[in-house]
């Protein structure tokens, strides 16, 4: 009896197993001073979302990363010379815990290099920016020339 519990538990976990993610956002005193460290936080629209790369039958499609472009409308934080569109990878992850893109949203996103591909860095999951630390931010905003 024990055996067939197990093996039920088992073909459970295996067949009915999806990502799951662990998400503990307890802010620290002082988070609403902290001004975030990416190397690229903007104004921008998203103007395209496609599929990344998957591997049918080892991952589902829903479950898969997006290449998310953005047109960079004003730029807050960054290289001096930053392209007036960027394509970033936008994580499962962030699916789950973050904003919801859609073609035609505005927002201010932040980004990170790996390599020489962006990567989005939030907000979401739990990177928190408050309004205090936007408006410090907002301040060195400068647009494409």
């Amino acid at each position: 009896m024990t055996f067939k519990i197990l093996a039920l538990f088992a073909l459970v976990a295996i067949l009915g197993s999806h990502p799951a993610y662990a998400l503990s956002c307890a802010t620290k005193e002082g988070w609403e001073d902290y001004i975030p460290q990416n190397q690229l936080i903007v104004r921008a629209k998203v103007t395209n979302i496609e599929p990344s790369f998957y591997v049918p039958f080892f991952q589902k499609e829903e479950n898969q990363d997006q290449v998310v472009t953005f047109e960079i409308l004003d730029i807050y934080k960054g290289p001096e010379a930053v392209p007036t569109t960027i394509k970033a990878e936008f994580s499962n992850f962030f699916k789950h815990w973050g904003p919801h893109m859609k073609v035609g949203q505005e927002g201010e996103y932040m980004f990170d290099r790996d390599g020489s591909d962006w990567i989005y860095s939030g907000p979401g999951g739990c990177t928190m920016v408050s309004e205090k630390a936007w408006q410090e931010l907002r301040k060195g905003k400068r647009t494409h020339e």
